[in-house]
């Protein structure tokens, strides 16, 4: 089985070949840093299996499953730091999903049921695997946009969260805390991260450091002492809006007098 290793970190590709390299009947093909090579590798090395990265300069691990389309994909294994790219969809349709940092045996484990697809692939009358091209579909009617649902990893499993249905997020460290109704999640990821790389910024305002908030949840803003405001939500929760974010609010929410 002949695979390609696609990420932009060299010790990530490293870590990666040496796992193969120790497995029987695994050869790599090749190793690429950009997205944009992966596309000219697979042409030239027409590997069965991508070990691909999520998020690389330029074009990403989805946006190459885009391009090079249903009809000519290899099977695809995502390794990756960003949990929240696991949405519903690719769950259903792709071979697996790692998370940075992984085992060893999880990437075995992950090659050797590639092994089986491919088996399975090659067998006379196969059909492209229909979980792929329904992958693919979902990608292109995407056309790249915010994603509607993020996937939040909960001890083993991914809890799939829709994002209209967050009311606000609060950093914590490197990791936030979605707050949806009367629960609430963590995601490993930092705020700053959410705000620029995945959430709809026309869903969402910045109105303190530490507070991101869903728009079409805010249901009135109160002035305070000085130039602050509280911002209250439909079911009452009071956020503070420091001063440094208030043009961002008023550019988001106009305040008439």
């Amino acid at each position: 089985m002949r695979v390609l290793i696609v990420d932009d970190e060299v010790a990530a590709r490293a870590r990666i070949r040496r796992v193969l390299d120790g497995m029987p009947g695994v050869a790599v093909a090749g190793e690429c840093a950009t997205g944009s090579e992966a596309l000219a590798a697979v042409a030239v090395a027409c590997p069965d299996l991508l070990i691909l990265d999520m998020q690389m300069p330029g074009l990403t691990g989805l946006g190459v499953v885009k391009a090079l389309g249903a009809g000519s994909i290899p099977l695809v294994i995502f390794v990756t730091a960003f949990e929240e790219y696991a949405v519903r969809a690719f769950e259903a349709c792709a071979l697996d999903y790692i998370l940075k940092p992984f085992e060893d045996d999880r990437l075995i484990l992950a090659v050797e049921r590639a092994r089986r697809q491919l088996h399975q692939r090659r067998q006379p009358g196969a059909e492209d695997d229909p979980r792929m091209r329904a992958f693919v579909d979902y990608l292109a009617r995407r056309e790249g946009g915010p994603p509607d649902v993020i996937a939040v990893k909960v001890g083993a499993r991914f809890v799939v969260v829709r994002v209209d249905d967050i009311d606000w997020i609060a950093a914590d460290g490197n990791e936030c805390v979605l707050h949806l109704g009367a629960r609430t999640v963590v995601l490993r990821q930092t705020l700053r991260h959410l705000e620029r790389q995945v959430l709809d910024t026309r869903r969402f305002v910045r109105i303190h450091r530490s507070t991101l908030v869903n728009v079409a949840r805010i249901a009135a803003i109160e002035p305070v002492g000085g130039d602050e405001l509280w911002v209250i939500l439909a079911d009452g929760k009071r956020l503070a809006c420091s001063r440094g974010y208030r043009p961002a609010l008023r550019a988001r929410i106009p305040m008439t007098r």
